[in-house]
């Protein structure tokens, strides 16, 4: 795959915010206080998806399943092959059982 196109056609993610009292940078912000309740105290029901991000030594990272494949992208959404986060995912992470489960989720 060509490192120089976005294999999504758009960026693969904007900015994430924070939850309240973390520390921010230039351009983050926070979440709301009842989206904060929601993520850390309790869900509203059984629909509500909660994902918890962590930024690694401040590289930016995604995922995404493209024709069956699971491959690394940057925030801008083009192929992430220079960030060592972004390595270490594609090389290692991928053999750990819960990204397979995900690889069979369609």
């Amino acid at each position: 795959m060509n490192k120089n196109i976005k294999p999504l056609g758009h960026k693969a993610y904007g900015s994430i915010p924070h939850l309240p009292y973390s520390r921010l940078g230039p351009g983050d912000h926070h979440i709301g206080q009842g989206q904060a309740e929601i993520a850390t105290k309790k869900a509203r029901d059984k629909n509500d998806l909660i994902i918890v991000q962590e930024k690694l030594d401040g590289s930016n990272c995604s995922v995404a399943k493209i024709n069956g494949k699971i491959i690394a992208l940057g925030r801008s959404g083009y192929l992430a092959v220079s960030t060592n986060t972004c390595w270490v995912f594609q090389k290692k992470l991928l053999t750990c059982d819960h990204v397979n489960k995900i690889r069979n989720r369609e």
